[in-house]
């Protein structure tokens, strides 16, 4: 896929959605492109609840007070790379939310290496997490109908 405006980030999408980026070694411009978060996800207009093999939403945002857990597994569709890999996933037009993303990557190398593959300790892999304010959940007040 080619990308022909200079600013990726500048893409216009609906609200929460944006578009994941595959930077392959070290690229200027994302040769792998999607169309939205939930495309990506295998999903299709907005999060759905689902279970599948290599996808699923684990907890969906209906069912919480504004957060969702999803993964997918690239197992029949790899993303081969020889130095670099960045992934990206936009934060709504021009990069503008502040959305929370996490990822995990399993990566399985089958050739020796003639230097040896290091890994910081635990300590400094951890991210930097901010706790989240405190939410009071007041319930509706019931009306004369709900108490009889």
């Amino acid at each position: 896929m080619q990308i022909n405006s200079p600013d990726v980030n500048n893409v216009t999408n609906l609200k929460g959605e944006g578009n994941d980026m595959f930077f392959i070694d070290g690229e200027e411009y994302p040769s792998l492109n999607g169309t939205g978060t939930e495309d990506y996800f295998n999903h299709t207009w907005g999060m759905q609840r689902n279970a599948y093999p290599l996808f699923e939403t684990i907890v969906h945002e209906g069912d919480t007070d504004g957060f969702q857990v999803s993964y997918r597994f690239h197992f029949k569709d790899p993303v081969c790379f020889e130095k670099s890999l960045k992934v990206t996933i936009e934060h709504e037009h021009a990069n503008h939310l502040s959305d929370n993303w996490s990822s995990t990557t399993y990566w399985y190398q089958t050739l020796p290496t003639s230097k040896k593959v290091t890994i910081l300790p635990v300590e400094e892999r951890l991210p930097n997490v901010p706790t989240p304010p405190g939410r009071e959940l007041k319930l509706p007040e019931m009306t004369y109908e709900m108490k009889l």
